[in-house]
């Protein structure tokens, strides 16, 4: 492994696990980003691949990938939860309307 890839691969690992906070906090507190900063993420990372790609650096590749799936996690998460919350909410006001009859 050449001076290139260790510094690729430093980097990929620091930018890669700075990402994991956020998965954490959007499992457990049900606290995620805001959508529109995730799309741009991933966009981003869609095109870090494409361009990886072209180059053949493995290493980007790999980072781009492993970050592409911690956003879509992240994603996925928001979309959850903001659905638990519509359910939630019907249920409750459900209630009230049953217990005003």
């Amino acid at each position: 492994m050449n001076t290139t890839e260790i510094i690729g691969l430093v980097a990929t690992l620091l930018t890669t696990s700075a990402f994991f906070p956020e998965v954490k906090k959007a499992y457990m507190n049900k606290n995620n980003l805001p959508t529109s900063t995730l799309i741009i993420f991933i966009i981003g990372n869609i095109f870090w691949i494409g361009y990886g790609i072209l180059m053949k650096g493995n290493i980007l590749i790999t980072s781009s990938v492993i970050n592409l799936i911690i956003q879509l996690f992240l994603v996925y998460s928001t979309f959850k939860s903001k659905r638990e919350l519509k359910i939630y909410t019907k249920k409750m006001l459900d209630s009230l309307d049953v217990q005003q009859c």
